[in-house]
């Protein structure tokens, strides 16, 4: 464990020493041209491995911009997309509503011109014919049998 904090007390220690030399860099002069390759002329061997660390965080910053900028566009289509959505579904309750409260017109005007003209929605059996059903038997022959239930 130690160990590893000496380790990383070091790599921190030349961190910190790159980081003043960069800006030592910057400082006197260095402009145009490719910086990090001049960067990497200015650093020593045994520090190169950091220039390279930083290059992959410079490279990784620049993927993570890219990838929240597509993130934010891609959200932005998906509430656009919701609204569509929504305004879809308010349509088909508005047209829903619209079709029961015509049906249930319907039924109403049905139910009045049953009741102006006196007559159930089916007719009763003509007299002339049999229809064979229990309840016409029933209406026809009072006597019918009456079944009873007896408790056992």
């Amino acid at each position: 464990m130690e160990k590893w904090l000496d380790l990383s007390r070091k790599e921190r220690k030349e961190v910190e020493n790159l980081k003043k030399k960069t800006a030592r860099q910057k400082r006197f002069g260095h402009k145009g041209g490719n910086s990090e390759a001049k960067l990497a002329d200015a650093v020593h061997p045994s520090e190169q491995w950091i220039v390279e660390l930083l290059k992959y965080k410079k490279n990784i910053s620049e993927i993570d911009v890219k990838l929240l900028k597509d993130i934010n566009v891609t959200v932005d289509a998906a509430v656009a997309e919701e609204d569509v959505v929504n305004s879809n579904l308010k349509k088909m309750k508005m047209d829903k509503v619209y079709v029961l409260n015509s049906i249930r017109f319907i039924d109403q005007e049905e139910a009045k011109a049953i009741r102006s003209t006196g007559k159930g929605g089916v007719p009763p059996p003509s007299p002339g014919s049999e229809s064979g059903s229990f309840w016409h038997y029933r209406i026809r022959n009072d006597t019918a049998p009456v079944r009873s239930r007896t408790l056992s």
